[in-house]
């Protein structure tokens, strides 16, 4: 409203104020031009009485030029003498003689405007040049020209100028408050009140809005907007239960997707897996027997190079055996071992194993252990798995950073206030994952190693046995900057937690 009143304002004060100056322009141009009559009228009349009484009493021509001051005075009487008095200084002195000579010739007066000069609007004429013929009872004396100036018109307009400003500003400033004073009565009050109106409106309700039969047009327009607005409530109710049906039917859809992504997967996984499982683990087992068989012979035991070939291809033959058994842990898991234990407890445990590993070396494992309660239930042994896998996934990405001598991972478990739940987070200072790889970390045999360095099966595992323990993985990371894994696990209650049988963590090992 404010801002409506504003512009009603300035546009209102602009028009009045253009209306009112075009009213002063006219009158002033107006009144301007009646003053140069009446001066024209005055000192032709007084002239004409002068130069006619010269030419029938004789008289001394200097007194004629004394009455007004005038600065050109030119009389030319029937027999042709001529008086003319001026200095000439604005070569006017052929003009006033033809002109005198003219009207005595045609017998009529001529009048005709010279010069410029700064009148009240800009530049207008100085000086009007009068011939007029001089008789005397009906008889014909001469003729006679003056030459009038016009400044003192104008400077007397332009002195009573400030008066005329004076009253016209006050005129704007009365005009002004009346106007707005009735353009708030007429629009702004009607319009503040239905404002008011529908500032009071909340989402749930109708909304009526007041009609003033006084102004036909706010009536109609108020009327509009009641039915408008029954129809938008009706409207909006049909339109927030298709909502809700759409919102189900969409987490219906997406639930349903990925079940049948994810039971797809499973299918194919366990229908290689389980073919792998026999078809290349029986052959694995017979390989690495008669390399164990051929590892003795004597010959082989004093040949080094034999020794180191046959050592290789038994860690090749391993890393194969680590996938088949990858493949079954992912298509049929193994049955859980359900118990009660200390997360912290199982995670020094993980920490003191992994200390020592050569990809280990040059990387400082920092704990942080503040979740006030850690006790969890699961099977301990394939939390353990999970946690091998991004402590080993997190190493990895600190080698292949540009700061693998000062590599940093960091174990931090807190607490959620309000809700029964841990979090741990598992944080390295490596080399991150790009952003078009975060949607796909999850996926069976997606890896960003290099060949031959992952199967791209470990977080696939670890989310499952994470999800199957009524919990959440998720990752944050930035390239260059480290990678976080965030591990959120259900807290048990006291009942579930008495039926379930403590164990340590040595135990489960």
């Amino acid at each position: 409203m404010r801002s409506l009143r504003s512009k009603i304002s300035v546009n209102l004060l602009l028009l009045l104020f253009v209306t009112i100056l075009a009213t002063h322009i006219v009158i002033v141009t107006v009144m301007s031009n009646e003053f140069v009559k009446d001066k024209i009228n005055r000192e032709r009349q007084i002239f004409s009485s002068a130069a006619s009484g010269f030419f029938h009493q004789p008289s001394s021509f200097i007194d004629i030029i004394g009455i007004r001051d005038w600065n050109y005075v030119c009389l030319m009487a029937e027999n042709g003498d001529r008086y003319c008095y001026g200095d000439n200084q604005d070569g006017m002195w052929d003009d006033i003689i033809d002109m005198t000579a003219a009207s005595l010739d045609l017998n009529q007066s001529q009048i005709k405007y010279q010069g410029e000069t700064w009148g009240v609007f800009g530049k207008q004429n100085k000086f009007v040049i009068i011939s007029d013929v001089l008789t005397y009872d009906s008889q014909t004396l001469g003729a006679g020209t003056v030459v009038v100036m016009l400044d003192d018109v104008y400077h007397t307009i332009r002195k009573s100028q400030k008066f005329v400003v004076m009253y016209l500003s006050i005129n704007l400033v009365i005009l002004f408050l009346f106007a707005l004073y009735r353009f708030s009565g007429l629009i702004l009050r009607p319009l503040k009140k239905m404002v008011k109106m529908t500032e009071g409106y909340r989402d749930t309700g109708q909304l009526f809005i007041p009609a003033e039969k006084r102004h036909p047009e706010f009536f109609q327009l108020s009327d509009a907007l009641n039915r408008m607005m029954q129809h938008i409530e009706a409207d909006k109710n049909k339109l927030l239960n298709s909502l809700v049906l759409l919102e189900k039917a969409n987490t219906d859809l997406k639930k349903a997707q990925a079940e049948m992504i994810r039971a797809e997967k499973l299918a194919s996984i366990g229908r290689l897996s389980a073919g792998l499982s026999h078809e290349i683990g029986n052959p694995i087992g017979i390989v690495l027997g008669y390399l164990g068989l051929l590892k003795q012979r004597p010959f082989v035991r004093t040949d080094d190079v034999a020794q180191d070939y046959i050592e290789r291809s038994e860690s090749e033959i391993n890393r194969i055996n680590v996938i088949v058994r990858q493949l079954l842990d992912f298509s049929r898991p193994a049955a859980a071992n359900i118990v009660a234990f200390k997360l912290h407890d199982l995670l020094s445990d993980v920490v003191a194993m992994m200390t020592h590993q050569p990809l280990m070396k040059n990387i400082r494992i920092k704990c942080e252990f503040s979740a006030s309660s850690d006790t969890i239930v699961g099977d301990p042994q394939q939390i353990r798995q999970v946690l091998l896998n991004l402590l080993i996934n997190a190493a990895d990405a600190i080698a292949v950073s540009l700061r693998p001598d000062a590599g940093e991972i960091r174990l931090i478990t807190v607490s959620l206030p309000g809700n029964p739940y841990i979090r741990l987070m598992v944080a390295d200072n490596g080399a991150g994952i790009d952003q078009e790889n975060i949607d796909n970390i999850f996926d069976p045999f997606y890896t960003t190693k290099e060949p031959g360095k992952g199967t791209g099966l470990g977080l696939s595992v670890s989310y499952m046995i994470i999800e199957q323990a009524g919990g959440t993985l998720n990752v944050e990371t930035e390239p260059g900057r480290g990678t976080i894994m965030t591990i959120t696990l259900p807290l048990p209650d006291p009942a579930a937690l008495a039926a379930c049988e403590k164990s340590p963590i040595n135990e489960t090992s």
